[in-house]
């Protein structure tokens, strides 16, 4: 996003790179790591759409 502001050519392999190293820095930092709540509810996105994404979010939330 922020190379699109800038106007330069975002490369999507390029930015799931960053993505993923900040990631990992963040999950393993010394201090403050990120890391889901022990009662967290992960649900999986890959490969779904918005709409698949909002129904699964939607069945977990009337459990």
């Amino acid at each position: 996003a922020q190379k699109l502001r800038r106007g330069e050519q975002a490369d999507a392999g390029e930015m799931e790179r960053e993505i993923a190293g900040r990631d990992v820095a963040d999950s393993t930092r010394l201090v403050a790591p990120l890391r889901p709540a022990p009662d967290a509810v992960l649900i999986d996105t890959d490969g779904v759409d918005v709409d698949q994404v909002v129904r699964r979010i939607l069945e977990q939330v009337k459990r």
